[in-house]
């Protein structure tokens, strides 16, 4: 039991941010810059000036709030997933009442918030996959959520999309739709027993670019073709002459 313990406290500290300035875990309140870089409450108060030290733009009072949520939802072992590709599975979920699960992913050395909210007031379902860093580094991420029917294997459904970081909160994520959204009435042919599944899979974005040369210079030419001698038939009696003592000599 200790050793067990001992392993989820290092599982969760090793999904826990560090703060760029002092490199101690994250703590709650968090406070971010102008551009959405995460500070602990410590450092946030004994920098004079307070600008951020990784782009110097000023330090707000603007809470972090889902990367306070994702370090409560931490202690509970079972939200959290170390593999990029991990499966979810959700008990005691109704269509017809409010429901908002939070777990946790990792995938090299960088972590991410993944969200599932059932909204019972306009009938949807969303998820939300959330990068802890910068707009930039989201862009480079994609995801993958996969849901499966528990009622039968035949039906399944897949979103793919980019994923966003934490500066954004995910009600804003949702209102915007660029997200994995299901009608509830649709969703409930994917739930069996008050019980939902899914998958989400985690990507890194490859953009290879591909230049068209136009035909192949280096291409040699056929020999056979090279050699072939073609010789057009004339009309003239002159030519037709000419011709014939040509195919002789050939």
């Amino acid at each position: 039991m200790a050793a067990a313990a001992k392993q989820n406290r290092a599982k969760q500290n090793a999904l826990v941010p560090e703060c760029p300035v002092c490199l101690n875990a994250m703590t709650v309140p968090i406070y971010q810059c102008t551009t959405g870089h995460s500070l602990c409450n410590d450092c946030t108060q004994k920098l004079s000036p307070p600008n951020c030290p990784i782009c110097r733009q000023l330090i707000t009072h603007m809470r972090n709030w889902a990367l306070e949520e994702m370090i409560e939802k931490q202690k509970h072992p079972e939200n959290i997933k170390e593999n990029a590709n991990s499966e979810f599975n959700l008990n005691h979920v109704s269509i017809n009442a409010h429901l908002k699960q939070i777990f946790i992913m990792s995938m090299n050395k960088r972590v991410f918030i993944v969200s599932f909210d059932i909204n019972p007031v306009n009938k949807m379902a969303f998820w939300a996959v959330q990068l802890i860093g910068t707009k930039k580094q989201a862009v480079d991420c994609t995801y993958e959520i996969q849901l499966t029917s528990m009622q039968t294997e035949k039906r399944m459904v897949t979103f793919k999309d980019h994923c966003f970081n934490d500066t954004m909160d995910d009600s804003e994520i949702y209102g915007l739709a660029k997200c994995p959204v299901m009608p509830l009435d649709m969703l409930s042919h994917f739930m069996k027993d008050n019980k939902l599944c899914f998958r989400c899979e985690l990507k890194l974005s490859t953009y290879q670019k591909t230049k068209n040369d136009g035909p192949n210079r280096n291409q040699k030419p056929n020999k056979d073709a090279a050699n072939e001698r073609q010789f057009a038939k004339p009309h003239n009696s002159a030519g037709k002459n000419a011709y014939k003592n040509n195919m002789n000599k050939n």
